[in-house]
């Protein structure tokens, strides 16, 4: 089943930044979604968020288009996002930050329960996040993230400052949200070694324009050459 499409997608500021963009990604699927600076993966992100609007072309999230301003709060409604370090109330307890969300959004109180006991942190949760590891901070914000059961969750650099032990309960974390949570996810990060191991399909982009390859270490090591040495 496909979850997003993007279709003929472009963006300028004072130059070319998306070029024509075309994919789509279906029901489950894990995509990385990698290039060098610059290439346009912030603004096809703040695209996908409805953060910035395209020049032209179209982007469907659950069959609801990114032009109709009357489906906004539809489309946003299939959408969670984490761009870089989580934005969270560090002087509040983990609880806290998740129930504040929750009021907001109306959501169960079931449905956060579920929530505390997937990310698995124990009684850290009654803890000022302050307090937290970064590691912990994602798997709070993750939680928080899935507490409207998304159908696509977009994670940007989401491996960013964690240590070796993080980065491995992040991959595992991964897996169990697409698994327990049937999410589509896409992952921006410039680690291809993760990608590698986090994800069935990478996104390449290079100068706003983007070839899609299906993952292998073959086809890792070429796109190494030519999307980040120019060649």
């Amino acid at each position: 089943m496909e979850i997003l499409s993007v279709s003929n997608l472009n963006k300028s500021y004072n130059k070319k930044v998306l070029d024509n963009l075309n994919f789509t990604i279906n029901k489950g699927e894990v995509v990385g979604l990698i290039g060098p600076n610059g290439a346009g993966k912030t603004t096809l992100m703040k695209i996908l968020c409805l953060l910035s609007k395209a020049d032209s072309g179209e982007v469907k999230l659950c069959g609801i288009s990114n032009n109709n301003k009357k489906d906004r709060e539809k489309y946003l409604a299939n959408l969670s996002a984490i761009i870089e370090t989580p934005a969270l109330y560090e002087n509040l307890s983990g609880y806290d930050n998740i129930d504040f969300i929750r009021r907001i959004n109306k959501i169960s109180k079931e449905r956060m329960e579920e929530m505390i006991k997937f990310i698995n942190i124990g009684d850290m949760i009654n803890n000022k996040v302050k307090q937290y590891s970064l590691g912990m901070k994602q798997r709070l914000a993750i939680g928080i993230a899935l507490l409207s059961s998304p159908n696509l969750l977009i994670l940007d650099e989401p491996t960013n400052g964690l240590d070796y032990d993080g980065i491995i309960e992040f991959r595992k974390l991964i897996s169990d949200v697409v698994k327990d949570n049937d999410v589509s996810v896409i992952i921006s990060s410039h680690i291809l070694s993760e990608i590698e191991k986090l994800c069935q399909r990478i996104l390449f982009l290079k100068d706003g324009k983007l070839i899609d390859e299906k993952i292998s270490s073959d086809s890792i090591d070429k796109m190494y050459e030519s999307v980040y040495r120019g060649e």
